[in-house]
């Protein structure tokens, strides 16, 4: 089998002016909280600097862009404080790169059984076979650069110097101090029973709701603090109290202030590798005045994986990300910090940058804003209709099937042998033939074998030079699971994004571990290695200039030198405490500083925080699905920041006293002869003089800083220009539909035709958006609208008239635009069907499910509810029901008695206290949950959905004297509940 490619020939770049132009849209009010040129550059490799010699990961380097236009500085870097209710839209001019003319791509096709030798080679397989494999090769002029990378990163579809700097189009990534602050919000509408009026409405609508949803909550939990500062934890919100400063990390993706806190408030100890505090990518406002005028909004980009509060160096750290202008480095300084818990910052920033960055005239516009819903046949199908059927149809004659003309005939149950049923081939048959095909499957219809079918058919069908298919899915396991049936049939798969629980043939095809088989990547004119090069400029400045702060008091000659003091007063404190060196015993002349001897008593050491005893707080979320939120801010995520720590931890404060005015302070500062001030008054004229001195190097590392993250910007498209080059080669490549934003740019560089999303109706409308790529021709949306919903973090915004949790899904669905539903079904036994009845009236059984086997123990009884009046309880964060748990762990050792396998049962419950409850109580079993292999699962309804069980045990938790049934009032959830995989198909329902 040949490991064989030809290197790509690159495309070239020809404008295309577009425009678009906003149109009217009702609005309501919530009362809720330039393309950068690059000149040529000489050869370099992506991967490790030589000239980086044995530096840990994180101090590698490189310089910037020299070319990188005004426009494309502020786009990325520009803050905004003014109201969101000042709105406007601008015509649009945006470049468009020529379709890439690709060279010669081999698949196996059907010859994946051999995955021995091809994961061995899987990287030999994605470079082209004219590379030399000597990485000190210097004959080697590199492959070409992708130049739509940086046209897609960089282009905005408007000027900066519009008329209307405050239109959405224009808001920063991270929201400012202003809007934090703001009571009243003007939120837009979003009609989801008519035509949009306008592409661009359309487009800010769902930017502007997305908005909302991803900072409303910090908002709202600022305001709760403004109201009573002294205020505990509360279930959705987090204060941290006693917040210092004590270094900076040096990273790829900016400089990060690293700061000790207190969790005192929480009046828990937090266990912090099963915490959602603090995660990665989530939001945090600071202040020292309790937000009366000091307001810092950054992103968390490291904390805590591990141990206790208290038992950890430094106490408990964090590593922020400021706004380069607002990045705060005074050790001196004590910060309060508030998070909210109900709301994850990162999963919505991508998204909102690609829905900045996106023209109006993105393809399918017209259907999806309900303008033009006939759905039509996509370009590259009218040009070449014949595809290969062969392998949906696998126990036919193959011949036949190599090549049919699909937009004249196409195969039908009565004419071929298929174990699909009649509507499973009704939807391959649109999938395969349809710009915008959308496929309803309800519980156990089999949407991932459709989806699997028609992957296989397009993959056959693909000649050489065709881009790669973009498939994606709303969670990773879901995405995983998919890639697998994949595999099996066309092994160049590329999975974007390192977070995958897979451990063999999915894993071996991340983007992470590509790279990684592969070496270095050279790219012509990278400036990859000017990138590290510049950083580490960057950070012998910053080392430079901060150095001070790294003494436990500012010495006379940091002072002078940024001209806070004159060198009268520099040498005036110094001859005083030589004078005293000379006259005392031994040799003290090095270990005297001057203002520390000026200041005497002034000086006293900081004492060491004294943690309070708390028990531990519970857990609120697993471990995979915290390192699934972690693997949202960084793919290369490992349990720590990466990079250069710079550490300065104040060990001294200086004493000052009430009522000191201003008068005072610049009366005596202005001494030449600081001795002369009065010792009762040389902490206040100290601590003015500090300030001083951190406020000018706090200024000049905010410049370095402004430029660092351009820096950073400019690495990421390096690292993509490499990455693109493997990518180009894969047939199918996966990500979640949050790296559909995430690696936009780099995805929509390979210019895909085809992109493929499952759980389509759980994903919210402007993730889906995102996915139409310029050069998409067809949009594939699979999934269910009457199972799991969208989430959103504002309840609010999920309902009329701003509808945010109404998926793109069931908005065309409700409008009648064509689909085809799944109606016959393989999980459930038919009583379990039957009570989905309501939902589903048009649901079938298949004759598989009347011969699923009975459960040990529980004669012919499939199905049962068990109800009980004990009340309900609440717990810290959620509710629970200790009696009903109780029962659930009895009847699992009455299940596992009987010859069940405890890892065959799995316990759903809609609420995390009755999980932790169950869990808490699984622990203290005799029998049940000692062997880590073998232990029943218990997660909740929504973390399990597309995963099956033999047995399933469902904690429905509620019971009170109101009658309030809290999630069983949603249909949808009800539906997920009722409807999750079964192999032997017992239900127990317990209420």
């Amino acid at each position: 089998m040949s490991n064989s490619f030809d290197l790509l020939s690159r495309p070239t770049g020809r404008p295309n002016n577009r425009g678009g132009a906003g149109g009217g849209r009702g609005r309501g009010q919530g009362n809720f909280s330039n393309t950068a040129g690059r000149s040529s550059e000489p050869q370099v490799a992506y991967g490790r600097d030589p000239a980086d010699g044995d530096l840990p990961q994180g101090q590698r380097s490189g310089g910037p862009p020299q070319s990188t236009t005004s426009s494309a500085r502020q786009s990325r870097h520009q803050s905004s404080s003014s109201s969101s209710s000042n709105r406007g839209n601008s015509s649009s001019h945006r470049g468009k790169m020529a379709p890439q003319n690709r060279s010669h791509l081999r698949t196996s096709g059907n010859t994946a059984n051999d995955d021995g030798e091809m994961n061995a080679h899987l990287s030999e397989r994605l470079i082209a076979k004219n590379r030399p494999r000597d990485k000190a090769s210097k004959n080697y002029n590199g492959v070409p650069r992708n130049p739509l990378i940086e046209q897609y990163e960089r282009t905005l579809p408007f000027s900066v110097d519009d008329s209307d700097p405050t239109g959405w189009r224009a808001l920063p990534d991270v929201p400012s101090a202003a809007e934090l602050m703001m009571k009243d919000v003007d939120v837009p509408t979003n009609d989801v029973d008519r035509p949009w009026d306008s592409i661009d409405s359309y487009l800010g609508a769902h930017y502007e709701l997305l908005r909302e949803d991803a900072f409303s909550p910090l908002r709202d939990a600022v305001g709760c603090f403004r109201v009573e500062p002294s205020m505990r934890d509360e279930p959705q919100i987090s204060i941290y109290e006693s917040c210092r400063v004590i270094g900076v990390t040096f990273t790829f993706t900016g400089i990060c202030v690293k700061m000790s806190f207190s969790t005192n408030r929480a009046q828990k100890k937090i266990c912090w590798e099963n915490s959602k505090r603090l995660c990665p990518g989530t939001l945090v406002a600071l202040t020292t005045d309790n937000f009366e005028k000091v307001v810092r909004v950054a992103t968390v980009a490291a904390r805590p994986i591990s141990g206790l509060e208290g038992d950890l160096p430094h106490g408990t750290v964090v590593d922020l990300l400021f706004h380069p202008d607002e990045l705060e480095l005074d050790p001196t300084r004590t910060w309060i910090m508030v998070e909210s818990r109900s709301g994850y910052f990162e999963a919505f920033k991508h998204t909102l940058r690609a829905l900045q960055r996106m023209d109006v005239n993105f393809p399918l516009n017209k259907i999806l804003t309900l303008q033009n819903p006939k759905v039509g046949i996509p370009q590259f199908l009218k040009e070449r209709p014949e595809l290969n059927l062969a392998t949906c149809f696998s126990d036919n004659d193959s011949g036949p099937l190599q090549s049919v003309n699909v937009l004249k005939t196409f195969p039908s149950k009565d004419k071929i042998i298929t174990s699909m049923d009649k509507s499973q081939l009704e939807a391959v048959q649109r999938i395969l033939t349809k710009e915008l095909a959308i496929v309803q499957g309800p519980p156990g219809c089999g949407k991932t074998f459709v989806s699997t079918k028609s992957l296989a058919a397009m993959v056959a069908s693909s000649k050489a030079g065709d881009p790669p298919i973009i498939v994606a899915c709303q969670t990773n396991h879901a995405l995983d699971q998919l890639l697998r049936h994949v595999i099996d049939f066309e092994p160049l798969v590329v999975r974007l994004g390192g977070r995958t629980q897979d451990t063999g043939v999915v894993r071996e095809r991340t983007l992470y571990n590509i790279r990684k088989e592969a070496g270095n990547v050279n790219v012509q004119g990278s400036s990859i290695h000017r990138c590290r090069a510049k950083f580490r400029s960057f950070e012998r400045t910053v080392r430079e200039l901060i150095e001070g702060l790294g003494e436990k008091i500012v010495t006379p000659d940091h002072l002078l030198r940024c001209r806070i003091i004159t060198q009268t007063q520099r040498d005036n404190l110094h001859k005083r405490t030589d004078e005293w060196a000379k006259l005392s015993v031994g040799d003290k002349e090095n270990s005297i500083s001057p203002i520390v001897f000026w200041l005497r008593d002034a000086l006293v050491p900081i004492p060491r925080r004294e943690e309070m005893a708390f028990d531990v707080e519970d857990e609120d979320i697993g471990f995979e699905e915290l390192k699934d939120l972690e693997a949202e801010f960084d793919d290369d995520w490992d349990g720590e920041l990466k990079g250069t720590f710079l550490e300065y931890v104040r060990k001294t404060r200086v004493l000052t006293r009430r009522g000191v005015t201003e008068e005072v302070i610049q009366h005596w500062i202005k001494k030449d002869n600081l001795w002369d001030v009065p010792e009762t008054l040389r902490g206040d004229v100290y601590r003015r003089l500090e300030r001083l001195y951190i406020e000018a190097i706090e200024k000049e590392v905010r410049k370095i800083n402004h430029e660092y993250a351009l820096v950073a910007e400019e690495y990421k498209i390096a690292r993509w220009e490499a990455d693109s080059y493997l990518l180009q080669r894969a047939k199918v490549i996966g990500l979640t539909t949050t790296g559909i934003s995430k690696y936009r740019s780099l995805v929509a560089s390979l210019q895909p035709k085809i992109c493929l999303i499952e759980e389509a109706a759980e994903t919210l409308e402007g993730t889906l958006i995102a996915a139409c790529y310029p050069s998409i021709q067809q949009l594939i949306l699979v999934g269910d609208h009457k199972q799991l919903k969208g989430h959103c973090n504002v309840a609010e915004l999920g309902k009329p008239p701003y509808n945010l949790s109404v998926s793109m899904f069931e908005r065309l669905v409700n409008n009648d635009v064509e689909f085809t539903m799944l109606k016959k079904q393989r999980r459930m036994r038919p009583e379990i069907r039957r009570i989905l009845m309501p939902i589903y009236p048009e649901l079938e059984d298949d004759p598989q499910v009347f011969n699923m086997k009975p459960v040990q123990g529980m004669g012919n009884t499939n199905l049962f509810f068990l109800a009980h009046e004990v009340p309900e309880q609440q717990d810290e964060l959620s509710k629970k029901n200790t009696h009903e748990a109780q029962m659930i762990v009895g009847f699992c050792n009455y299940l596992v008695e009987n010859g069940i396998t405890q890892k065959n049962i799995t316990i759903l419950t809609f609420y995390t206290g009755q999980m932790r409850e169950l869990r808490r109580l699984l622990g203290r079993s005799d029998n049940l949950n000692k062997d880590s292999k073998n232990r029943i699962r218990v997660a909740t309804v929504d973390s399990f959905q597309g995963e099956e069980n033999e047995v399933v045990i469902l904690s429905l938790c509620r019971s009170n004297s109101q009658g309030v049934i809290g999630f069983l009032n949603v249909p949808n959830r009800v539906c997920v509940s009722l409807s999750v995989r079964f192999t032997t198909s017992l239900k127990t329902i317990i209420q």
